[in-house]
């Protein structure tokens, strides 16, 4: 194959390559050989964002010192979107109270807030009462839904964090602690069983 001087850019770097196909194919052999000799440095993947700073950074380390001396949390949020676009349904109150109690069975779990199991708190004439917003969610009726509803909007602790305005989208939050002794597996131990 001759080189004409108008010839299309593509069939220069055509004729090139294949000219050059033996060239290429070491270069591509000597690349591939680099990467997996590097891969010891990328392999096993870490899940932690620290991979992200060095050591030595000054906001890694602030953080480091503020979890040693507090706490470090690791958290699931689960959306629940009705189907109904309501929230405060018994079929939607039934199963947020349902994911709740699974969300406890999640390995290195420790806490798990909904509005189903919010610490619902409040005085009568025996002293103070504190009770789950929704006792039992497996049969709750429209009555105590609409209700439930009532007492969830007056609570500020609810509304903007577990249930928008519109309610009509609920988050369940589960908080995990963990050991960190196998941070490779830890994670996608918990994500396995959460979508299970």
């Amino acid at each position: 194959m001759r080189d004409v001087p108008h010839q299309a850019p593509a069939s220069r770097f055509a004729h090139a390559v294949v000219a050059n196909r033996w060239l290429l194919m070491v270069l591509c052999l000597a690349l591939a050989a680099t990467a997996v000799s590097r891969i010891g440095g990328i392999w096993p993947p870490d899940p932690s964002a620290r991979i992200f700073f060095a050591p030595e950074n000054p906001d890694r380390q602030a953080l480091d010192a503020f979890e040693a001396a507090f706490t470090k949390d690791d958290n699931l949020m689960i959306a629940v979107v009705p189907d109904s676009g309501k929230v405060f349904s018994p079929e939607t109150l039934a199963a947020i109270g349902e994911i709740t109690e699974r969300s406890w069975q999640l390995p290195f779990v420790r806490r798990v807030d909904s509005l189903t199991n919010f610490q619902h708190t409040y005085a009568d004439a025996e002293g103070m009462v504190v009770r789950d917003l929704v006792e039992d969610p497996a049969n709750v009726t429209l009555e105590e839904a609409a209700e439930i509803e009532a007492l969830a909007r007056e609570r500020a602790e609810i509304m903007g964090l577990l249930l928008p305005e519109a309610g009509d989208v609920t988050l369940v939050n589960v908080l995990f602690t963990l050991p960190e002794v196998n941070p490779t597996e830890e994670v996608p131990m918990i994500v396995r069983e959460s979508r299970a």
